[in-house]
């Protein structure tokens, strides 16, 4: 049986991709590393570029068409974590 190792990442690794993921000029990302092995992310990147995956396009667009409104609805103030 083929089997892979889960792969660990410092806390300090962590740290420095969400810093530099949450503030990067214009989209934000998190590197998928954290969430998929290497084989798994190469093959979401892949995926989310088919016409049949629409789900990435659709979460955009809601976004997009509806941030001011979802944003009006908040109580101030608003911590994000």
């Amino acid at each position: 049986m083929l089997t892979q190792g889960i792969i660990e990442f410092s806390v300090a690794d962590l740290a420095e991709d969400v810093r530099a993921g949450l503030t990067k000029e214009g989209q934000k990302e998190l590197p998928s590393k954290y969430f998929y092995d290497d084989v798994g992310s190469a093959l979401f990147e892949v995926i989310s570029l088919l016409t049949e995956y629409g789900l990435t396009r659709a979460d955009d667009r809601l976004l997009s068409e509806n941030a001011d409104a979802m944003v009006a609805r908040l109580p101030l103030p608003v911590v994000v974590a």
